[in-house]
């Protein structure tokens, strides 16, 4: 038996994705940036010092990594330690 992953969709265009255990697997906002205190602050700030004009559009984690889609359109992925591991553009 495999059980679902769950999505929810919330009025704002915020749209959250969880495992079937409960664990957040993504956030995408249609509008504006990821809300504050989701994305892990090592993360944050990284953004915050490397692209100062973006902010983050979408979330992603699992088990070895964490990857934000910024609103300059990079992608940039981070391992388990939040150690920058490749950027996309």
């Amino acid at each position: 038996l495999v059980l679902p992953d769950y999505t929810v969709m919330l009025k704002n265009g915020v749209r959250l994705q969880f495992s079937n255990g409960g664990d957040l697997e993504s956030i995408k906002v249609q509008e504006g940036a990821v809300p504050a205190g989701i994305v892990p602050v090592q993360i944050t700030d990284y953004v915050k010092a490397a692209y100062p004009e973006a902010f983050i559009k979408e979330y992603d984690v699992d088990r070895n990594s964490h990857e934000v889609k910024l609103s300059n359109r990079l992608d940039i992925k981070f391992n388990r330690s939040f150690q920058v591991v490749e950027i996309d553009d």
